[in-house]
């Protein structure tokens, strides 16, 4: 057996993934959810025309869900057989990062910062709640 199957093997074997694997999957969907609800609130001209400004919101969201995740710790822990505290953990995680991010869409818009607000706080909401029920789907299924 070769040493890529030899590591395969290893890594598949412990039946979870390791905690990073798990965080980068939720930065994936938290970009995901905002790209997809930006995209149906403006369409692909809107998109299109502000994509810098969308990217830079949604990559100051990701940052921001990074800060929910590392506080409530929802990237530790068995992916499979998820607990109702760890689904807990991600709610409580993404409405915290929904907060911040909220807040930090208001104060750059005052502060006249508009590429970071490409979202608006109805985006926001939505955002954080799909993400919340993506990752609880992940969790559940996997």
């Amino acid at each position: 057996m070769n040493l890529i199957g030899r590591l395969l093997n290893w890594y598949f074997s412990k039946k979870s993934l390791p905690y990073w694997c798990l965080f980068l999957v939720d930065s994936i969907i938290v970009f995901c959810s905002s790209l997809l609800t930006y995209w149906t609130f403006n369409r692909t001209l809107q998109m299109f025309t502000h994509r810098f400004e969308v990217l830079y919101t949604i990559m100051m969201y990701v940052v921001i869900s990074w800060m929910g995740a590392k506080l409530f710790r929802t990237h530790l822990g068995v992916v499979r057989y998820s607990s109702f505290v760890d689904l807990l953990k991600v709610a409580y995680a993404n409405i915290t990062s929904m907060v911040i991010a909220i807040a930090a869409s208001f104060l750059f818009e005052h502060l006249g910062v508009k590429f970071l607000c490409a979202l608006s706080q109805t985006e926001t909401v939505i955002t954080f709640f799909l993400a919340t029920l993506a990752m609880w789907a992940l969790k559940m299924l996997f």
